[in-house]
């Protein structure tokens, strides 16, 4: 289908040229007035999703010519779904990119039961608060200029005495400079706000299109237009992430009008602010507004006690899979793993050949795990089917705990030595990072950094892959916070998708920490000691685990 009428395509093929009435989202194609009643009357046709064309007319130009196409080939239409990377393809893709891949689904197969799937609410819902994100921004931006001229006026106001208004009548440049940087700031914010004024436009176009497909066409194309959305409003999404607050925020948070002391003070701080102001990621400061408390609200408790037939448990750690609706546990004592469905509430068992002791596991990408054991084994397990891929050798000593950082692994070498080990994820090392303290968790945190706790030195610290340290926490810092409330001995740790951190703490509690690596506050109050939790960023939920033998579901609020 083009940007203009199209032509019916039974009639093309015949090398007649019949202006479409109608169109067929099951076979992509217009049709006449005869050929739609053919349609209609056929058996296979019958069943297939047929609108009018005007409906389609409405969409968006680029949704139109692009919808169905291949990013990469952009020759071949899309038929094709891989599960591994969860990309759409198209046939020449498979031997070039995803020949070793062995989870791609036709898009028939792949399109079943859309409508009733997760990832239609969730987009529309990163839709919403994107939009209401985008609505903070520009309110901010307004206020941060009325605060600017505000302040500009009490500048004049609160000049404390004769010294300091003659100090300034000598040294006009300084209240220059300050008009001229002024200046500046209200301009970043009137350019800042057309941006985002172009992305809100952007952002409507796919309200407007998600509508038309959602109402108007098929399974197949509602399920490859889902998939296009995700990836424009990831786009929008790491615009949002890679772009800053303003300088005047940052200084308008730093000093408000009422600390005004003397016009030379108030200049001073300004001409300091100017020159260094910390990053502020836009995206995460405008989603603290909006992501409520932060409170975790319990949903569901599983007592796998109910679930095996096994004497004491030992779960130590657990991890999710957000795409696939499934979490899985390591049992240490029974030697095996357990993949519990959130869906059915089934539990899958895999057990280990004697001596193995499955200790750690973490999520490895969609449909595997890797599996750590007490004796320094390393395997990589397909989740959906419980079968070994692959026995990894990284290095000789106890490999865990450990974690997936993007395209690299993190893992935690226990020898006489402590280290932190970054690998790729075909075992080959790049670097040893020394952190010279038992690392008890570890998560990720975005595509180039970690987080470990480590229980007896009571620290969490946040490292890229290149061993630079972000930002760290230790007992004092818990102490000036919250003074003798708890004591702070960090275990299990998870990043949300704010970038908010969860902290199990060894007496009975969960701390956050904001993205900064600042301490916010308590967020629960445990009835029993906690150990591991992960994160699943498709229900906004913590998974943790209790007593080593059961494990919840909270809501963050």
């Amino acid at each position: 289908m083009t940007s203009n009428v199209p032509l019916c395509g039974p009639c093309e093929r015949e090398n007649e040229h019949h202006q479409a009435l109608s169109w067929c989202s099951t076979c992509g194609e217009g049709l006449c007035k005869n050929c739609s009643k053919g349609h209609k009357k056929n058996r296979a046709g019958s069943k297939h999703t047929v609108v009018l064309v005007e409906s389609m007319s409405r969409l968006s130009e680029t949704m139109i010519s692009q919808w169905n196409r291949c990013e990469t080939h952009s020759e071949k239409k899309i038929t094709l779904y891989c599960r591994n990377h969860d990309q759409l393809c198209c046939t020449l893709c498979i031997p070039g990119f995803h020949r070793r891949c062995d989870d791609v689904l036709c898009i028939e197969d792949a399109s079943k039961h859309c409508r009733q799937g997760s990832a239609l609410s969730d987009l529309q819902t990163r839709i919403e608060n994107l939009r209401r994100i985008y609505d903070v921004i520009l309110k901010k931006n307004n206020e941060n200029i009325i605060d600017l001229e505000n302040e500009s006026v009490l500048i004049e106001k609160h000049i404390p005495g004769s010294n300091v208004t003659d100090y300034l009548k000598r040294n006009k440049t300084i209240r220059e400079d300050f008009s001229a940087k002024r200046d500046i700031l209200t301009q970043q914010i009137i350019e800042e706000s057309d941006e985002i004024t172009k992305m809100t436009t952007r952002l409507s176009s796919f309200c407007t299109d998600l509508h038309i497909f959602v109402k108007d066409e098929a399974d197949q194309q509602l399920f490859v237009a889902v998939k296009k959305f995700d990836t424009a409003l990831y786009k929008l999404e790491q615009e949002m992430q890679t772009d800053q607050f303003t300088k005047l925020h940052s200084i308008l948070q730093e000093r408000r009008s009422s600390d005004i002391s003397s016009t030379l003070a108030t200049m001073q701080i300004i001409e300091h602010n100017m020159d260094d102001i910390p990053e502020l990621s836009k995206l995460n400061q405008c989603q603290a507004l909006l992501i409520g408390s932060g409170n975790l609200k319990l949903t569901k408790t599983i007592d796998l006690k109910k679930l095996v037939e096994s004497g004491r448990l030992w779960v130590w750690k657990v991890c999710c899979f957000p795409s696939i609706k499934k979490v899985a546990l390591s049992d240490t004592k029974s030697n095996c793993i357990y993949i519990y469905d959130c869906e059915s509430g089934m539990l899958d068992t895999m057990r280990f050949e004697d001596n193995f002791w499955p200790y750690y596991i973490t999520t490895f990408d969609n449909n595997h795990a890797l599996v750590a054991s007490i004796s320094g084994q390393l395997l990589k397990i397909n989740i959906l089917d419980l079968s070994i891929k692959e026995d990894i050798k990284i290095c000789s000593d106890t490999q865990y705990p450990m974690c997936c950082v993007g395209d690299y692994l993190s893992v935690c070498e226990y020898g006489d030595i402590l280290h932190t080990i970054v690998v790729s994820k075909q075992g080959r090392i790049i670097r040893k990072i020394p952190v010279h303290v038992e690392v008890g968790y570890m998560c990720p945190y975005g595509d180039d950094k970690f987080i470990y706790t480590s229980y007896y030195s009571k620290t969490i610290e946040c490292m890229t892959l290149e061993g630079n340290s972000i930002f760290k926490v230790t007992s004092s810092d818990f102490d000036n916070h919250f003074k003798d409330e708890c004591c702070y001995e960090p275990m299990g740790v998870c990043v949300d998708k704010y970038n908010f951190i969860y902290v199990v703490l060894v007496y009975k509690n969960i701390i956050r920490l904001t993205p900064e690596g600042k301490i916010d506050k308590f967020v629960l109050n445990l009835e029993s000691q906690g150990y591991g939790m992960a994160y699943n960023s498709t229900t906004h939920e913590l998974v943790l685990i209790h007593h080593f033998d059961t494990f919840e579901f909270y809501k963050i609020e």
